[in-house]
């Protein structure tokens, strides 16, 4: 029995988007014989039925018997034959499905691929409609280069009278690899609570038998990284004033470039507390915000411990219509208990001074036959931190704030995490501009510039060998975005490095958008740290209302290297649709990689591409 082309969600079912401009879609059919079985049950012979365009019927279904029973909501055919142009390619010999807007049990339509890694490739899934709010589906993938892998997943969503919660589970098993010959595994569950107004929590765990798994076998999964796998259990409770947050979170890496000895350290437990006091009022506020880790790590000879952490802070804003002045002061103490022979305890605290400002300047421009506003800010941000000698205190979470934008550039110190509090005594110097239509809201320019200058060398690093930074300036941060029209932007980022007198980094991009058919992205960047130039394009085009064509290529200059190279060739009809792509990476030395997708919109697909299914869903849009 067959209930549907794809694993409905669990939201009511909305009807297919007609795949090319312009083209109506309705369904339509005939019979051969007629019979009224009953009032809502009718039993039809040598049907034929098709949800193309009427007289464009290139997908089209034939079945010897068909029976419609609408009070049931289903209806089941006997010797179903699906047809592509007058060809047939799949056949049926019993098939049941909706024909209401309510989910139905039964085998989905199947996958068909073909790739280096998987050989001939077939998924067979199978939906259990369990209940309005809770399904699973049953995947069976057949791969001749490796085995068959049985898969599962479970997904629901409810509500009680105090708050709404929602999960998913999901499993696969490979019994037996034949290309790395062992049982292979994964499994993740994520799930939301909220308990009432006040308490909530969420779960997101997973795993996986060995490092290689996603690369080998794709992510079924659907885990959010490459690189690691979250587990992590937290929960949460919020009043008026004030928030605490307790969890549990540890990795499981499978970066093959991340050695056990660089793992992250896992927090067993922590937790996170603010209180936002009642001591305020329009221009004066406190606020205390505070956190206990434990932090463990599975090599013994890292430092392991726990760490109390608590930042009061008073901050005052002073505002007006043309600017405000916010300055913050703040104590940051830090207090570790550490398991080292015969224990040993450390403390740190160390006051901090910010002061943000930004000053507003706004008036109106005439420019041929347009009105226009532009507005102008003026920013000065402060920070004094004092020095402290940190060598002695363990890192746990610690990394260095990258400088390579200009949001970073008013980050409060310039180190992440609680371990390392950077000294830094800087002002930052910052202007931007904005020009807007006047009679549309329509931004035809925007334009920012920043520079922090430093008052003293800053010895805190994360490295003990690392040497001081005595520079005096930062790089100088430039970027500017141009709305040509409604279709056409442009847009520039420049770093003017003082130390070496000339630009460091430059990007250059110009962008068309005109619906989701027309895309056009151009792109040039140079780094002096690498030496090359590279140039980018991304494009997708339309050839007539029902060819698209897609083209992305990255390519360095200097030495006439392709660093990625692909294009790709779709046909959208309004029931069908085909794609052939072919893309090249200079990293990859099995040479061009060629998938083809052919998809029949309500059923299924077929690809020749060992990712089928990432690119059954990104073929032409139905």
């Amino acid at each position: 029995a067959c209930c549907g082309a794809e694993r409905p969600a669990l939201s009511p079912i909305a009807n297919d988007k007609v795949g090319a401009p312009e083209v109506r879609r309705w369904a339509h059919g005939s019979a051969k014989r007629f019979f009224f079985e009953g009032p809502e049950r009718e039993r039809l012979e040598g049907v034929s039925y098709s949800r193309c365009a009427k007289g464009d019927d290139n997908v089209f279904y034939t079945a010897s018997e068909m029976v419609l029973d609408h009070a049931g909501g289903n209806a089941t055919a006997k010797h179903m034959l699906v047809h592509f142009h007058r060809l047939p390619i799949l056949y049926f010999p019993f098939v049941s499905f909706p024909i209401s807007d309510e989910r139905k049990t039964g085998f989905l339509f199947p996958t068909i691929g073909f790739g280096d890694q998987w050989g001939v490739n077939f998924h067979l899934p199978f939906y259990w409609n369990i209940a309005p709010q809770r399904d699973a589906t049953f995947d069976t993938h057949y791969m001749a280069a490796r085995g068959v892998r049985f898969g599962a997943e479970y997904r629901y969503i409810g509500e009680t009278a105090k708050g709404a919660f929602s999960g998913v589970a999901r499993g696969e098993w490979l019994p037996d690899d034949k290309v790395r010959n062992k049982t292979r595994y994964g499994w993740s569950f994520t799930h939301e609570q909220r308990v009432n107004e006040h308490w909530d929590g969420d779960i997101d765990v997973g795993y996986v038998s060995d490092r290689d798994y996603l690369q080998d076998l794709g992510d079924g999964l659907e885990i959010s990284s490459a690189s690691h796998i979250p587990q992590e259990l937290r929960i949460g409770y919020r009043a008026d004033s004030a928030g605490i947050n307790a969890r549990l979170q540890q990795y499981q890496i499978i970066d093959p470039e991340v050695s056990e000895h660089n793992e992250p350290y896992a927090r067993l437990p922590g937790i996170d507390a603010e209180w936002d006091t009642p001591i305020r009022n329009r221009w004066f506020r406190f606020n205390v915000e505070s956190s206990v880790n434990r932090f463990d790590h599975p090599v013994a000879a890292r430092t392991q411990g726990t760490r109390f952490h608590l930042e009061p802070y008073g901050e005052m804003s002073f505002e007006r219509t043309y600017g405000y002045l916010r300055p913050r002061v703040t104590a940051h103490y830090t207090q570790y208990e550490l398991d080292r022979v015969g224990s040993s305890s450390d403390s740190r605290l160390i006051p901090m001074l910010h002061i943000d400002s930004r000053l507003f300047l706004d008036r109106e421009l005439s420019y041929g036959d347009g009105e226009y506003e532009q507005g102008l800010d003026a920013k000065v941000y402060y920070a004094y931190i004092p020095f402290e000698d940190q060598q002695a205190l363990p890192n746990f979470d610690s990394g260095e704030v990258g400088f390579d934008n200009i949001s970073n550039y008013y980050h409060r110190g310039r180190f992440y995490g609680d371990d390392r509090i950077g000294d830094t005594h800087r002002v930052t110097l910052g202007l931007e501009t904005r020009v807007v239509e006047a009679a549309t809201g329509y931004q035809r320019l925007h334009a920012e510039l920043a520079q922090m200058i430093f008052f003293n060398d800053r010895r805190v690093r994360l490295g003990r060998n690392d040497l001081p930074l005595t520079q005096r300036y930062s790089n100088l941060l430039s970027e500017m975005t141009m709305g040509l029209n409604q279709n056409w932007s442009a847009s520039a980022f420049a770093v003017w490095d003082w130390d070496q007198r000339a630009v460091s980094d430059f990007r250059l991009g110009v962008d068309y958008a005109k619906g989701a058919r027309w895309q056009l992205s151009t792109g040039y960047r140079y780094k002096t740290d690498d030496g090359h130039d590279e140039l980018s394009l991304d494009s997708t085009w339309p050839l007539g209302r029902r060819w698209q064509v897609g083209l992305r290529n990255i390519s360095r200059l200097d030495d006439k290297q392709n660093q990625y190279s692909s294009v790709s060739l779709g046909y959208d009809d309004c029931c069908w649709a085909i794609q052939v792509n072919i893309e090249d990476e200079w990293t990859d030395d099995d040479g061009p990689q060629v998938m083809f997708t052919l998809r029949l919109k309500g059923l299924g697909s077929i690809s020749s591409g060992e990712i089928a299914r990432m690119y059954a869903a990104t073929a032409l849009t139905d």
